[in-house]
């Protein structure tokens, strides 16, 4: 049965959504400790283990857990899905294997709300305000729902629901409103600071299983990756020859962060972290202001400024790969990182290099103000 307490309802589909879940409710956000449900949406490695976890700390009236029923993406499966947004009420009912209760709920907090899950929970749930939390660099360019969410789906949802109408950006929480663009969403707040007083990253350890000794502290050169696409020729070329600068140059130093979605990687295994702890308490326990990011654009590279209040080197990578994904999104993608580098006290520590020649120049630089600053000039 439906938490009988609960005025809150957290949907989690990531385990950095988790882990801000877990912050909005032990932080006491909106008065919500000891009256939030929990939705976690098992398509992420390890969520069985990690819904034990959060069960454990009791600070939700209750956990459930939502499984994705089809893997397959065809005409089929997507028809059969944009059907169910006309019962969101039986598609929930399906998706919770019969536990699901029509119930009405204060607030329904959520990363992003352009999926058909996402969606089938706000329409079947009735809620009466919708809150949106921070789900890496997609809450900070665009409006939430509205940047997204296609003119077709956008018209079914007015079809079926006319009293409710479409889902708004009203408030969002961030850890760092700074880097928000203007028209992101009405009302921008920031979500409370992690530090040591604050008791959420010791509980978070236990929740995530966080094993002392990672080797963030003792590599100053971190390679955050990301998943390839095997298509796109000219980013895979230009990869190689980062990675090949990078481990023949840095070798010593170097520690690769591949992607939870990652199943290849270009670098020697003998560089690769196991990716056993989460990223956010790396960011908090081992990253310091004397580490060097590289990241081609993602959320990883922000989130030791955003979560932890650090600033380390950090070297955007999508002018020297290019990637058709963002071929006609470079001044998004510029005005992104000068939003963040504004964040920065010194903000000649983010940089874009322009070329392989760039990038060697400006990696070498950082290298030896890094050790300039460990150990004295």
């Amino acid at each position: 049965m439906w938490g009988a307490r609960a005025t809150n309802l957290i949907f989690c589909d990531t385990p950095y959504q988790v882990f801000n879940a877990l912050n909005i409710v032990f932080s006491n956000v909106e008065a919500c400790r000891g009256n939030t449900d929990l939705v976690i949406y098992h398509q992420f490695a390890g969520s069985g283990e990690l819904s034990r976890s959060v069960k454990e700390t009791g600070l939700f009236c209750c956990v459930y857990d939502i499984y994705p029923r089809s893997h397959r993406h065809n005409y089929l499966t997507r028809g059969v899905e944009m059907l169910k947004l006309l019962f969101p009420h039986i598609s929930l009912l399906l998706m919770t294997r019969g536990k699901y209760m029509a119930r009405r709920y204060q607030r329904f907090w959520v990363a992003s709300i352009n999926n058909n899950t996402t969606l089938n929970f706000y329409y079947a749930t009735n809620c009466a305000e919708l809150v949106f939390y921070e789900d890496g660099l997609r809450s900070y360019g665009e409006a939430i729902v509205t940047g997204a969410m296609s003119n077709r789906l956008a018209g079914l949802l007015k079809l079926r629901h006319p009293l409710k109408g479409l889902p708004a950006e009203q408030k969002l929480y961030v850890h760092f409103p700074a880097m928000c663009a203007p028209a992101v969403a009405p009302e921008i707040r920031q979500l409370p600071a992690l530090n040591a007083a604050h008791g959420l990253p010791e509980l978070a350890k236990t929740v995530f299983a966080y094993r002392e000794g990672s080797l963030y502290g003792q590599k100053s050169v971190i390679y955050l990756d990301q998943p390839y696409d095997a298509l796109d020729l000219p980013y895979l070329v230009a990869l190689r020859r980062v990675t090949a600068l990078i481990e023949q140059q840095y070798g010593d130093r170097l520690l690769v962060r591949t992607h939870p979605r990652q199943t290849e990687n270009l670098f020697a295994p003998k560089f690769i972290d196991d990716g056993h702890n989460i990223w956010e308490l790396e960011c908090l326990e081992q990253v310091t202001d004397h580490s060097i990011l590289l990241s081609y654009y993602s959320t990883a590279a922000c989130q030791p400024k955003s979560i932890a209040g650090k600033e380390p080197f950090v070297i955007f990578l999508y002018k020297v790969l290019p990637n058709r994904k963002y071929k006609d999104r470079q001044k998004e993608l510029d005005a992104y990182v000068g939003r963040f580098a504004a964040t920065y006290r010194d903000q000649t520590r983010v940089c874009v290099p322009l070329d392989l020649d760039d990038l060697e120049k400006r990696l070498a630089g950082y290298v030896k103000l890094a050790e300039c600053e460990c150990y004295g000039a």
